[in-house]
């Protein structure tokens, strides 16, 4: 039996075979890569995350689950999002109040897209710990939120 220090063959085969395998990524990286080096979106406003709450400040108020609630709020120059993840959906207002068009897009690529009525509600299905953003279109511009865990 010959060990690679023996074997310059088979030592060369090993260190390619571990080269190899450090440069392999895995296709959830790789979209999530992609995303966040998309060119779709250079000139949208960000809304920002200015507010956060658990839903643990509802614990007193009836009628309400507060261990799987959760309330946010993405703020921008011209445009803000209300939104409560729970139960496998997010439910939100685009505020200044407006019927258009909001489109979700998953870390991975898959994109949702949903209407908005003339109040500004929305409702689109999420998955549990999906990484996703929300995008729509007003008064000539996107907006785009920064990436949300449901």
């Amino acid at each position: 039996m010959t060990s690679w220090a023996d074997d310059d063959e088979q030592l060369w085969r090993e260190l390619q075979a571990a080269v190899h395998e450090s440069q392999t990524v895995s296709p959830r990286n790789v979209a999530a890569a992609q995303g966040a080096f998309s060119w779709r979106t250079v000139d949208a406003e960000l809304l920002r995350l200015s507010e956060a709450a658990d839903g643990s400040d509802l614990a007193l108020v009836r009628g309400t689950d507060a261990a799987v609630r959760r309330l946010s709020l993405f703020q921008g120059p011209t445009a803000s999002i209300e939104l409560e993840l729970a139960d496998g959906r997010a439910t939100g207002q685009i505020l200044p109040a407006q019927a258009c068009r909001l489109v979700k897009t998953s870390v991975e690529g898959v994109v949702t897209e949903v209407d908005v009525d003339e109040s500004g509600f929305f409702q689109v299905a999420v998955e549990e710990r999906e990484r996703f953003r929300l995008r729509f279109d007003a008064d000539g511009k996107t907006h785009v939120t920064e990436w949300v865990t449901a």
